[in-house]
């Protein structure tokens, strides 16, 4: 193609025109008071993924999407302000994913406290009922045994007749008594520690819950995955920022 001087004239006042253009525009700072604190992530412009407490653009609209662990994308777009310190003030709010995350945990924590505590505050119970039983039966067998052995060797009719009459019997009772609660109790207490010891290995089984952090996955292709516009946009929560 043949170049004529009118056609360099014209090329040479597009060029000045352009960077007369890219003189006159001015730059500002935009400096980030996000939530969650240092952790957070942004993608400007749908392109560069960044991790800045401030930064210095041309003047002019922007588009971000802020994303942090645990936390919603927020996509929003930011006027940058010619030579001007612009706060950003953003709180990023929790993704349901981690909120279900939360709940599922405090209800399997739940579960294992029922699971472990309950039964061993039974059993506990149980054992010091058993073994307060087996002191009373052991104190009515001996009680029982003393009145033997003093029915066998006593040279007196009275004291024998008394033996025979109340005390045996009454002792004997008591021996009775003591030897059926102690059965009970001991039984349960053998019962109780058997259904805990069950409960704390069924409890220390169950899975926990686990967290998949969706939005990160949305966030992390937000630069990589091709299209028309260079990258594809995944919409998250848009909230105006002024």
């Amino acid at each position: 193609m043949r170049i004529t001087p009118r056609k360099v004239t014209m090329l040479a006042w597009a060029y000045a025109l352009m960077g007369t253009s890219a003189q006159a525009q001015g730059t500002g700072t935009l400096r980030f008071l996000v939530d969650p604190g240092n952790n957070y992530s942004f993608v400007l412009d749908g392109k560069y993924r960044m991790q800045e407490r401030e930064m210095k653009l041309l003047e002019g609209p922007h588009t971000f999407t802020f994303w942090a662990p645990t936390r919603m994308m927020v996509d929003t777009v930011l006027r940058v302000l010619p030579d001007r310190t612009t706060d950003v003030l953003l709180r990023l709010p929790y993704s349901p994913e981690f909120v279900a995350y939360q709940n599922e945990l405090a209800q399997v924590k739940k579960e294992q406290w029922v699971g472990r505590v309950l039964p061993s505050v039974v059993t506990l119970g149980t054992g010091i009922w058993a073994a307060i039983s087996f002191v009373n039966y052991k104190d009515a067998h001996e009680q029982l045994q003393a009145d033997e052995d003093l029915y066998n060797s006593s040279a007196s009719p009275n004291q024998i007749e008394r033996l025979k009459s109340t005390d045996l019997p009454a002792h004997q009772e008591d021996f009775k008594q003591a030897r059926t609660t102690f059965a009970i109790s001991g039984g349960l207490f053998v019962a109780s520690a058997a259904f805990t010891t069950w409960s704390i290995i069924k409890a220390s089984r169950k899975p926990m819950p686990t967290f998949e952090d969706k939005e990160k996955v949305k966030f992390d292709g937000l630069v990589w995955v091709p299209d028309r516009r260079g990258g594809t946009w995944a919409m998250g929560l848009t909230i105006p920022i002024r």
